[in-house]
């Protein structure tokens, strides 16, 4: 009897440690190459995503997933001149999915995502993003960025070019870059640091706080290095 009770114990224990291996998610991994030339919409629902810039003249997806397969879809459409790509998921499902983008100079992409963040990094694109609760960050970029976030933070590093930044509720921060910047926050901190403005910009917050420390643009004298609050 107490050797069956040794044994039942033994089995406890190892169960109580193996558990967590056992029950651990398989991650899987799904790979698409498109042609540069086609204008890309991405529609996500809970995913978070990366885009870098590609080693080709190519379109790289790659997702990374723990959905099962019944309850997690990507649908894509193909065009001549258009990819709309689009998560699916069904029946409240457990799980994650990171989705990369890899993308060549001069592509236009459109982004979309409930709740999920997007940070896209050392890439020379027009870009037009929203999420509900989302962050989206910029860093060492070139081109023109339209970001639009519900609750969720904006921010920009070492970046030019043209944006257009928008929060309802979080914070805008831009840093060591250069453009024209149209940004705006329903309630958040707006703060701007070591920027050059090359034309027209704006930078509002309705209830927040608003600091600016600017540098003028070589083509704009008129506009002086001085903090400022609102």
């Amino acid at each position: 009897m107490k050797k069956i009770l040794n044994i039942l114990i033994i089995i406890l224990l190892l169960s109580c440690i193996l558990s967590p291996f056992l029950l651990a998610e398989t991650e899987k991994e799904l790979l698409k190459t498109f042609d540069a030339d086609k204008k890309l919409k991405l529609e996500l629902v809970l995913g978070d995503c990366n885009i870098e810039k590609s080693t080709d003249n190519k379109i790289h997806l790659t997702v990374r997933y723990t959905y099962s397969d019944e309850d997690f879809k990507v649908n894509i459409s193909e065009r001549s001149k258009s990819i709309h790509i689009e998560e699916k998921l069904s029946n409240n499902p457990k799980g994650y999915s990171n989705w990369f983008l890899s993308v060549p100079d001069n592509a236009e992409i459109d982004f979309e995502s409930a709740t999920g963040s997007l940070s896209v990094e050392n890439t020379d694109i027009e870009l037009d993003a929203s999420s509900g609760t989302g962050k989206m960050e910029l860093s060492n970029c070139k081109g023109e960025y339209d970001l639009n976030t519900g609750t969720g933070r904006v921010e920009v590093s070492n970046s030019s070019g043209e944006f257009k930044l928008n929060t309802g509720t979080g914070r805008v921060e831009i840093t060591s870059s250069e453009g024209a910047f149209d940004a705006n926050s329903g309630t958040g901190r707006v703060h701007v640091k070591k920027v050059t403005i090359h034309d027209d910009s704006e930078f509002n917050s309705g209830t927040g706080t608003c600091l600016l420390y600017t540098s003028p643009s070589p083509r704009d004298l008129s506009t002086s290095r001085m903090p400022s609050s609102a």
